[in-house]
């Protein structure tokens, strides 16, 4: 079966990254099993290619307590990384 076959997004945002980059973050749920994730891609979109590209992850999230850690480890991880600019 095809990833959409299999998964329904519940909840998505994005950020345009350049003009044809795009990173969607999306709360996905398994469609047989109930189960949440929260997917993290790179899409492009071109004249010869309009999709996600191999750039990105998926997390597995049972409760809003994994996604809370998820924020605050997502949060602390910039707050880092912006000492280096």
């Amino acid at each position: 079966m095809a990833f959409k076959d299999d998964n329904n997004t519940v909840f998505e945002d994005s950020i345009q990254t350049s003009d044809t980059k795009e990173i969607k973050f999306s709360l996905l749920e398994n469609r047989r099993t109930g189960q949440l994730r929260v997917n993290i891609r790179e899409f492009t979109h071109t004249d010869t290619y309009d999709g996600p590209t191999k750039n990105g992850m998926t997390l597995r999230t049972d409760n809003v307590e994994d996604v809370e850690k998820l924020q605050k480890i997502f949060n602390d991880f910039f707050e880092g990384a912006k000492k280096f600019f």
